[in-house]
Parts: C-alpha cells; structure tokens; sequence
C-alpha cells in the first residue's frame, strides 16, 4: 500500500515537472517569436528610412532643388589633387578662456 502512496506521488511529481517545462517552454517560444518580429520591423524602418535618405541625397534631386531654390553653390573638386579637408582651430571663447597663469585643466573644468 505504502509503495502505492509513493508511486503515484512520484508520478504526480514527475507530471507536474513536464507540465511546468511545457509552460516555460511555450513563454520562451513566444519570447523568442516577439523577438524576431521586432526585429523584422526594425529591419523594415531602416530599409525605409535608408530608401528615404538615398531619394534625399540623389545629386539629380539635389541639383534640381539647389536649381529651384536660386542658390549660387559651387562644386567642390573631389579627388585625389581636386580638394582637401582642412580642420579648423576650435572657437575660444572669452568666457571661458583660461588665465595665463591658470593652466591647470582641473581648475578651468571645475572653478
């Protein structure tokens, strides 16, 4: 009688497990499906937001709106003798500029 007991608790217990797996297994599957269509939309927003962006700076639109808005622009030369970047100095402001005898770097962040 005893080992009936334990029998069917046992297999009660084992039961239960194999429901509770079953349960976790579903919330994860759907975790995972939510997952994946997220992902697909977000595909889709930067497929379209590059498509816009390439309609944006398409040089015969571009033109045509430089054209239409009356704008004197120029041509810049790109290639390997045509033009260069140069970087500029950064603006000194007068309020912020430093003392010549405060050079201390933690003394100009933090007065």
């Amino acid at each position: 009688m005893m080992n009936c007991i334990i029998f069917a608790v046992l297999l009660a217990a084992i039961g239960g497990c194999y429901v509770w797996l079953g349960v976790k297994k579903n919330e994860r599957a759907s975790r995972i499906r939510a997952t994946q269509i997220e992902i697909a939309n977000l595909n889709r927003q930067i497929a379209a937001a590059t498509q816009h962006l390439e309609k944006k700076l398409d040089r015969t639109a571009l033109e045509e709106r430089v054209a239409k808005a009356g704008l004197d622009l120029k041509p810049i030369p790109i290639g390997p003798r045509g033009g260069r970047l140069v970087k500029l100095p950064e603006p000194v402001i007068p309020s912020e500029a430093l003392s010549p005898g405060n050079r201390n770097l933690a003394t100009a962040l933090h007065p």
